[in-house]
């Protein structure tokens, strides 16, 4: 078959066209790891860009990702097959899908860079496989309809091909903690763990994720909210002490913010049609994570005591004075003054000054003796005047008679 192309634009002409811009605003796309079963679409015929009959079919999966067709002596999938998840594809596919629509513009036409990547991808496989489908007069002769177009088609696949061999360095890291128990700080209005370091290999940078309770902090050195961190940086975890109720797992994650990369090649039940390749870069990241334990301060209500004004059952639960006398018998009056007498705090009575070394010393109200000294003196002075005035009149009252 001298034009393999031409072939497969007769079979596919007659499927329904739907407008290349339609895929021209999907986005750069990316994930952990590659997905196992996806749909396929078709989602418009492209313009032969490259000689008179050289249109196909482009394809994206039913969530719109864009697929490239890899298998040229086949025909294209009908709307709604399923494929699944068969290999990796090599080094120099996974440069080509990176550095081509949609993840990079070539030209800055969506529908020129996806016929543009769509026949490098072709163009690639048949040049390693030998399989020679592509025909020459695609390669060198046919009429471009946007001068350069080949050569951007050719570019991609020479430099798929120098990478081909290419091997990723594996990142990796370990986190470390030296105590796994978080502890209360000195204001009791947090709980915080031990200053942690996650150390990489073939990574700089790494991000932290936390889960376990609600309104956790990852903070740097200087106290600091942050979540991304250089290898070797010092970075704690800090928690509302009131959301620690109950002993508490936290899991702190530590993640590099670079990994392997994949993108995958998929297959059908149909072995008529193409297997396709996805351009969502899969990323591997390197993981880590640990378990941290925060737990809350137990509080222990005495048990059977009168302290403070409130009864203490037996169980330590506040209660009424008859339940308290049910459960305990008369009621212990521990640190308690009552009728000017005083009780220490094993409920017996005492004196002041055992009561102040036990309980806290009580600061009694003292007379201003200065001010009743002063006070007596004028009464005193009243008093002296006033019997003065008496006798001076009792002495009067003696002369007249006489």
């Amino acid at each position: 078959m001298k034009n393999v192309l031409n072939k497969l634009s007769k079979i596919l002409l007659s499927v329904l066209v739907i407008a290349a811009v339609v895929v021209s605003s999907l986005p750069v796309v990316s994930a952990a790891e590659a997905v196992k079963n996806i749909t396929v679409k078709r989602t418009a015929i492209m313009d032969s860009f490259i000689g008179d009959k050289n249109d196909f079919t482009a394809f994206a999966t039913t969530n719109g990702i864009i697929v490239y067709c890899t298998e040229l002596e086949k025909t294209g999938a009908v709307t709604g097959t399923p494929y699944t998840f068969e290999k990796n594809a090599d080094a120099g596919l996974l440069w080509m899908m990176k550095n081509s629509y949609p993840n990079k513009k070539i030209t800055g036409s969506s529908e020129r860079d996806q016929y543009i990547t769509q026949s490098a991808v072709w163009w690639y496989i048949d040049d390693i496989t030998g399989a020679d489908k592509l025909s020459e007069e695609f390669k060198t002769t046919d009429k471009e309809a946007y001068a350069g177009d080949r050569n951007e088609i050719i570019k991609l696949v020479n430099n798929a091909k120098a990478h081909r061999n290419d091997v990723q360095k594996t990142p990796s890291l370990s986190l470390n903690a030296s105590n796994v128990n978080l502890k209360l700080t000195s204001d009791k209005k947090y709980f915080e763990s031990e200053y942690m370091t996650a150390n990489l290999t073939n990574a700089k940078e790494f991000n932290v994720t936390v889960s376990g309770v609600k309104n956790i902090q990852v903070v740097n050195s200087k106290g600091a909210i942050q979540t991304k961190f250089a290898s070797g940086e010092n970075f704690k975890i800090k928690v509302p002490a009131a959301d620690i109720t109950t002993k508490t797992t936290i899991n702190v994650k530590a993640t590099t913010t670079t990994g392997v990369e994949t993108v995958g090649i998929y297959k059908t039940a149909d072995s008529s049609f193409q297997r396709v390749i996805s351009t969502q870069i899969n990323v591997t990241p390197a993981v880590k994570d640990i378990n941290l334990v925060a737990t809350p301060e137990k509080v222990v209500n005495p048990t059977c005591e009168y302290k403070d004004g409130k009864y203490y059952g037996l169980k330590g639960n506040i209660v009424d004075k008859a339940t308290y006398e049910k459960e305990c018998g008369p009621a212990k009056k521990v640190c308690a003054i009552e009728n000017g007498k005083y009780f220490g705090k094993d409920g017996k009575e005492v004196d002041k000054a055992t009561y102040d070394k036990e309980c806290g010393e009580v600061i009694t109200n003292v007379p201003n003796t200065g001010a009743n000294v002063s006070m007596g003196l004028i009464a005193l002075g009243v008093i002296a005047i006033g019997s003065g005035a008496g006798l001076i009149a009792y002495r009067k009252k003696l002369n007249n008679l006489q």
